[in-house]
């Protein structure tokens, strides 16, 4: 089966919207199967988006992909609002939850346009308040947690108070923890000095394989997000301001021409 052309930021706009049209009508909504709302909401997609025909199956997979990166976004975003850094601004917090999203799922957030769509919509509001909330600092808390205090070792100290007829703790045998003959006879085999330069060219390896790793993870993450940072671009560039919706909307896209445009200056 022949896979479909790659998906513009437009057109997941538009499917943000057609999702919209289709959920917020109670009669289509209420009355329709799973296959019916997709292929309803196909109708209004064909006949309003700037790409190629697809079908409703092509939308339903689409938006169960959105959808997912779009509610742990906004949980993100949603987190740094109720506490923003001091004097930043939303434009701010837009970058830092790319940021944070990036972190937490190795790849860049590739449907702002969607997002921009859904976030005050009431139905998507309604939608997002029955998905679980995502964990913004999991990692941080997890390292900040205090490890467990040792379990005791249930040795009771001989105090004055013992009574005398208690037995006193055995001191542990002579033969007691002592390693395997073989054991130490390839210890004693090994000077300290040979042991010492086994013990770093170990350390050294195993530190090259990290930073290595890194440093590629580091490298395709970077061209992904050169490559996204892109297609966005295009669609900020190519957004008429007479139709946004509101003041914040209206801002965000005039201000994020006038970043694309200065270096051109």
């Amino acid at each position: 089966m022949a896979r479909g052309p790659n998906w513009l930021s437009k057109e997941d706009a538009q499917l943000a919207r057609s999702w919209l049209h289709t959920s917020q009508n109670p009669i289509y909504a209420n009355a329709m199967k799973r296959d019916q709302f997709w292929e309803t909401t196909a109708v209004h997609f064909n006949e309003n988006s700037a790409g190629g025909h697809r079908e409703g199956k092509d939308l339903s997979t689409r938006w169960a992909k959105l959808r997912a990166a779009v509610t742990k976004f906004c949980g993100i975003y949603a987190s740094i609002e109720r506490n923003p850094p001091s004097g930043s601004e939303p434009l701010d917090w837009l970058n830092q939850a790319k940021t944070l999203f990036t972190d937490q799922t190795g790849k860049p957030f590739g449907f702002e346009s969607a997002w921009m769509e859904l976030r005050n919509a009431p139905k998507w509001r309604i939608l997002l308040d029955k998905a679980p909330a995502p964990t913004l600092l999991a990692i941080t808390e997890a390292q900040s947690t205090p490890p467990p205090p040792p379990p005791s070792s249930g040795t009771v100290p001989n105090t004055p108070n013992t009574p005398a007829s208690e037995p006193a703790t055995e001191a542990p045998s002579a033969n007691e923890g002592r390693q395997p003959p073989g054991v130490k006879a390839a210890k004693r085999a090994l000077t300290q000095s040979e042991f010492l330069q086994k013990k770093i060219k170990l350390m050294e390896s195993s530190v090259k394989e990290t930073h290595d790793l890194s440093r590629k993870r580091f490298q395709e993450t970077s061209r992904a997000n050169n490559l996204q940072e892109k297609v966005v671009d295009m669609d900020i560039l190519s957004k008429d301001l007479s139709m946004c919706v509101d003041e914040f909307e209206r801002a965000y896209y005039t201000k994020a021409k006038k970043t694309i445009l200065q270096p051109m200056e």
